[in-house]
């Protein structure tokens, strides 16, 4: 049986895929980044239309309240749709622009990753419209898109793959001292064995050209 050799784990991670874990906590939190800037603008709007009597200016021009109450299903869907559409335009002119300009967004940057074309260049504007609307193509395959990452050698996602981009590691972190030390020690017990069998084999040669020997003068 042939032993192989572990390889111990690089000194830093810098420059190396990132796991899926990183990039989904990353995610969430520009998802939260999104969410609040939006919020703020909403609320800084309202605000803003009540102080100059716009918003009293907008209710007198609208219809009959007889009118209002027969369109106000409608009128509730078409503001949900209208919310979703302008969070998913928002998060992606937002990637997008981050993506460009300095390699990543904020949660990225928190989780210490940058986004880079395959050829270890920055993203162009190409690449980064296609990653941003391949986010839609594997999210609607029932989120296998996003999971490839766990089965893939590079660690990319569909929309990695379409739009030719890798996410790495930007930080030098390092692996967990537990992790090292396990390592170590496994390589240490195969390099051992290693020795003991080249040992027993060295030991067959020799007796069987002793043998021969003895063979040979009688």
């Amino acid at each position: 049986m042939k032993i192989k050799r572990l390889l111990p784990p690089p000194d830093s991670l810098r420059g190396h895929p990132a796991g899926f874990v990183t990039r989904y906590v990353a995610f969430l939190l520009d998802v939260l980044v999104v969410a609040a800037a939006s919020f703020l603008f909403i609320t800084v709007l309202r605000v803003t239309l009540d102080f100059f009597g716009i918003s009293d200016l907008l209710a007198s021009v609208q219809e009959s309240r007889d009118v209002a109450r027969q369109t106000v299903v409608l009128s509730g869907v078409v503001r949900w749709l209208v919310t979703i559409a302008s969070g998913f335009l928002t998060f992606g002119v937002y990637s997008i622009l981050a993506w460009m300009l300095v390699g990543k967004t904020a949660g990225k940057a928190l989780m210490g990753l940058r986004v880079l074309g395959q050829d270890g260049r920055p993203v162009t504007f190409h690449q980064a419209l296609v990653r941003a609307l391949g986010y839609y193509v594997s999210g609607l395959a029932l989120f296998i898109g996003f999971l490839w990452v766990l089965v893939d050698d590079r660690r990319q996602t569909w929309h990695d793959k379409l739009a030719r981009t890798v996410v790495v590691y930007e930080w030098d972190a390092q692996y967990e001292e537990r992790l090292v030390n396990a390592v170590q020690t496994l390589d240490e017990s195969n390099q051992r064995r290693l020795a003991a069998r080249e040992r027993e084999v060295r030991l067959e040669r020799e007796e069987g050209r002793g043998e021969e020997r003895h063979a040979e003068r009688r």
